[in-house]
């Protein structure tokens, strides 16, 4: 897992509906590296929620949000030997706490009475907004 970004982004990415045996939020590695992946996501009952990371092989596939997506957005970060994929430029929301390890945390756990964001020993991390139109099941596909 990696614990350190590098600023080199990937070059596109397409949401699409996923399969019905894929259910929930996939990711595929289009891209010829092995990438770690985390998602942000809201959980129903836990509120938005942050959780990676997954070790996606060169054209495999992970699921990572189980059925049924809830909302309309699913965040996304992912890194590699050759950069990082993270939030596009002037994009307001997508901050969560994360780990360089195995995680998943609830932003409701990081924020004050105010609702601000505080990770404290976390890493504050802006993950890529994916606007899923509200569709259960989504396919995002990591490519460079």
């Amino acid at each position: 897992m990696l614990k350190t970004a590098t600023v080199v982004a990937l070059a596109a990415a397409a949401a699409c509906t996923a399969p019905a045996a894929e259910a929930g939020f996939t990711v595929c590695n289009e891209t010829g590296i092995r990438t770690s992946v985390a998602v942000g996501f809201l959980d129903p009952e836990a509120g938005w929620t942050a959780e990676g990371w997954w070790n996606v092989e060169p054209h495999e596939c992970a699921v990572t949000v189980g059925p049924p997506l809830v909302g309309d957005y699913v965040y996304v970060v992912a890194e590699g030997n050759r950069g990082s994929w993270t939030a596009r430029p002037g994009q307001q929301a997508g901050y969560f706490c994360v780990l360089g390890d195995s995680f998943i945390t609830r932003n409701i756990d990081f924020e004050d009475a105010d609702g601000v964001l505080d990770c404290g020993d976390y890493e504050t991390r802006q993950f890529r907004e994916i606007d899923t139109r509200g569709r259960a099941n989504v396919r995002l596909r990591l490519s460079y």
